[in-house]
């Protein structure tokens, strides 16, 4: 990103408990974890707009749906149908699926976890007809621990309820009228205006996953980057949990640093700081990932065309370049049995606790006499406000067209975007990491309006939640607090005043904050 140089490194990581896990790393599979997707056709249906409790009163989520229709997940349920009370509604709409749980799972003794990528906006989730977990707020993820409701080597049933209504304390604001004249709209008929300029779309907009964490498992990892000349640093802090959160002094990190099967730098302790100089990666065929900072007319970038540098001059270089061999950093629990640490857990037969990888880019931001800099070189953004809209399935993750923006990016010469007006997905920002695209993170609080209390405290768990997901991101630059807020208004002086103050409390990476203002004075 920017005229300095990114080294992408895999972040790998061994250890350990079943608890629920706070930090939210995105799920993946390894030797030691499992995923299982739920993605797919669901069932669904309405609550009749004259009675929108419905639901709840007849225990909807303790049965098998009636008179529901096909909805895919992830999508927004707007546009899938040809009803316009379907692409219209306001209020609680619901979603179920059956699915298997192998008898396996309660054999090996693991915890297992059910995770959103998000749902707009109100979320209740049940399995077998128990609450599982609520969330308020679309585009971040929320999850819920889920090993003692399932039935092993049977059939289960995941039901939510979700409901798009915005008011003047949902983040990003709207308002409700009821309508009144049944002439024009049915009974019970809500309308939900709002001043942003797309469409609110809803639904389960992102992936549905089941995931399993060994009894010993890594609960959270925090990466902090720094370039001093030419080397690259490190700093890292891993969590963990065991059995009972009985996490015992002796548990340990192992961090290695391995390009294939050949280990550069190795670390005990669960923080610490790996230093990379040049000539180590050079002996490993390491490469640097290098945004594009230099403009080229859209075209001239071949599809098959792959640029790269060595860290010897990444520093320095003005190229877009790709991974070649990627760093893997491997972070191992050693388990204390009977006083002993076992060290051979880190070898190659993997007799590990728990495993987890991670990318990194190594970079340092600064922000200096009006510029901002990657590692000490000025960086000139040039890019767009995206969305994530798109034909028929709304906000739903779209693979191709994930892809086909970044095909437009590279093509027309840019290097960066603003998240306009919401977090992406997690998958939108792994491929900028990826392909070295600086990204400038949006919270979802469009056209404020109204600032109270209530408001300010539920924009900071947004703020919170965000840079949880999103602080080991190298592609992120910047975090954005709001869009086009009203900041006329008498109240935003203070709120904005505190509301920066949180979200630093909360970024190890130091990162800039901007927030964008309409009618009135930035604060």
């Amino acid at each position: 990103m920017g005229n300095g140089g990114i080294l992408l490194v895999c972040f790998c990581v061994l250890l350990g408990s079943a608890a629920i896990t706070s930090a939210l790393l995105y799920p993946q599979e390894s030797e030691t974890r499992e995923v299982k997707t739920l993605d797919g056709i669901w069932k669904f249906r309405l609550s009749p707009p004259n009675k929108p409790d419905q639901g709840f009163d007849e225990e909807w989520y303790d049965n098998e749906l009636k008179e529901w229709i096909n909805m895919p997940v992830p999508s927004s349920y707007n546009d899938i149908t040809v009803h316009a009370n379907v692409r219209d509604y306001v209020g609680w709409v619901w979603y179920q699926r059956d699915f298997f749980v192998p008898k396996r799972w309660q054999q090996d003794n693991i915890g297992v976890y059910l995770r959103f990528g998000s749902i707009h906006y109100t979320a209740i989730v049940y399995v077998n007809g128990r609450l599982v977990t609520e969330h308020y707020g679309g585009h971040l993820p929320f999850q819920g621990e889920v090993t003692n409701l399932l039935n092993y080597g049977a059939s289960n049933r995941v039901s939510v309820a979700v409901n798009n209504t915005l008011t003047t304390h949902t983040i990003p604001q709207g308002s409700v009228i009821h309508t009144n004249d049944t002439d024009m709209y049915p009974e019970g008929y809500i309308l939900n205006t709002y001043t942003f300029d797309f469409f609110n779309y809803a639904g389960i907009h992102r992936p549905v996953v089941l995931y399993t964490v060994p009894q010993n498992y890594i609960d959270d990892i925090t990466i902090q980057t720094d370039v001093e000349g030419e080397t690259g640093i490190i700093k890292y802090e891993v969590s963990h949990n065991t059995v009972g959160n009985d996490v015992k002094e002796s548990d340990h990190c192992k961090v290695l640093v391995i390009s294939g099967s050949k280990v550069l730098l190795e670390n005990i302790g669960c923080s610490g700081e790996l230093r990379i100089h040049k000539r180590q990666a050079m002996v490993a065929s390491v490469h640097a990932c290098i945004p594009r900072t230099s403009i080229q007319a859209p075209g001239n970038i071949s599809p098959t065309s792959e640029s790269v540098i060595s860290l010897s001059n990444y520093n320095n270089t003005h190229i877009v370049g790709h991974i070649v061999q990627p760093v893997t950093l491997v972070l191992i629990l050693d388990y204390r049995f009977d006083g002993k640490i076992e060290v051979f857990l880190v070898s190659q037969d993997g007799n590990y606790l728990d495993i987890y990888s991670l990318h990194v880019g190594i970079r340092k931001l600064d922000w200096k006499n009006g510029s901002l800099k990657l590692n000490h070189k000025a960086v000139y953004l040039r890019g767009f406000g995206k969305h994530e809209d798109s034909n028929i399935r709304g906000k739903g993750l779209d693979f191709p067209l994930i892809v086909r923006d970044y095909n437009l990016i590279e093509w027309v010469g840019a290097n960066s975007f603003r998240t306009s007006h919401y977090p992406y997905a997690e998958e939108i920002l792994e491929m900028a990491d990826m392909l070295g695209i600086m990204v400038i993170d949006e919270s979802p609080a469009v056209n404020l309006d109204v600032f109270d209390e209530v408001l300010l405290e539920r924009h900071k768990r947004v703020m919170e939640e965000l840079v949880q997901r999103d602080k080991n991101r190298a592609c992120v630059i910047m975090w954005s607090l709001s869009n086009e807020a009203r900041t006329l208004r008498q109240q935003a002086g203070p709120y904005y005043r505190l509301l920066p103050s949180n979200t630093d409390s909360r970024d190890v990476q130091n990162l800039h904050f901007t927030s964008l203002y309409f009618g009135g004075q930035m604060v």
